[in-house]
């Protein structure tokens, strides 16, 4: 008997220092896959991970199309320019990040994950070598490609 495999690939990207300082961005999927308008078809259902050193916390959100796109514009900037800086900022404030270098090849990501409807926030500052931009943009060019702008 064949061993059933599967072709899971995951819509994700991570910016951190380790797995002490990391945020994880994953997609789950188009929040209404039948929409091809602006409005209703860009709302992406998201989770989103935080470890910043002996705090974690996680939750699930609702992120556009076009916030990875702004951000990956961004994030290319950084790389060629380390005064640049980029940011991700989500419609309904469920996430928000501001990335800086150092001028020494080290990122600073500051920003927040809520929950939007109840008000619970949680406010984190990581670090990450600036030699990882390049595998988050190859990661953000797939959730791209995955889930383009309608």
């Amino acid at each position: 008997m064949r061993a059933k495999t599967t072709n899971l690939t995951r819509h994700e990207f991570t910016i951190g220092g380790g797995a002490r300082e990391k945020l994880v961005v994953r997609i789950n999927g188009r929040e209404r896959p039948d929409a091809v308008d602006n409005d209703d078809g860009n709302w992406l259902h998201a989770s989103v991970e935080i470890i910043a050193r002996r705090f974690a916390g996680s939750c699930v959100c609702s992120l556009r199309t076009e916030d990875f796109a702004d951000f990956r514009s961004e994030l290319a900037l950084l790389t060629d320019n380390p005064a640049a800086i980029a940011s991700f900022s989500s419609m309904e404030d469920q996430l928000a990040l501001r990335i800086s270098a150092s001028g020494s090849g080290e990122l600073t990501i500051a920003g927040h994950v809520s929950d939007g409807a109840i008000g619970d926030c949680l406010q984190f500052k990581i670090e990450a070598d600036q030699s990882s931009l390049p595998q988050v943009l190859q990661d953000i060019d797939r959730i791209l490609a995955e889930f383009p702008i309608r």
